[in-house]
């Protein structure tokens, strides 16, 4: 923390560092209700593959295979694909501002490399 406030600035750093404290705590707040919704649907889902073999006492099947079947695809397409899309979407997100703020130091870091004395100075001009 101490070398990025060096190379960044205090101003700068604190901007940076809180856009994206807050960026991830959004991506990360939004992704865990995300994941309870799943994991709701996924065990609702396992539940009725207990009805299709008969229930927890075994006996007759309650829910025909065809019917499950459909309630997994139906399951894939409301849930499952969603999902995986929202998920990427917003790991993307907070992934894109990390490196983002990665890249603006390793370039305020390079700049002040090169501009740190008056060689390099000459040299440019």
């Amino acid at each position: 923390h101490a070398s990025a406030r060096r190379v960044l600035g205090a101003d700068s750093l604190e901007t940076h560092l809180s856009t994206l404290a807050l960026t991830t705590l959004h991506c990360q707040l939004a992704l865990g209700q995300l994941g309870v919704t799943y994991v709701k649907a996924a065990q609702q889902r396992k539940n009725r593959l207990l009805l299709a073999g008969g229930g927890a006492a075994g006996g007759p099947p309650q829910l025909s295979a065809a019917d499950f079947g459909r309630h997994a695809l139906r399951f894939m397409a409301v849930v499952g694909l969603p999902y995986l899309a929202q998920r990427t979407a917003v790991e993307s997100i907070n992934a894109h501002l990390e490196r983002t703020f990665l890249h603006r130091l390793t370039y305020s870091l390079s700049v002040q490399l090169v501009l740190a004395d008056g060689e390099s100075l000459a040299a440019t001009a």
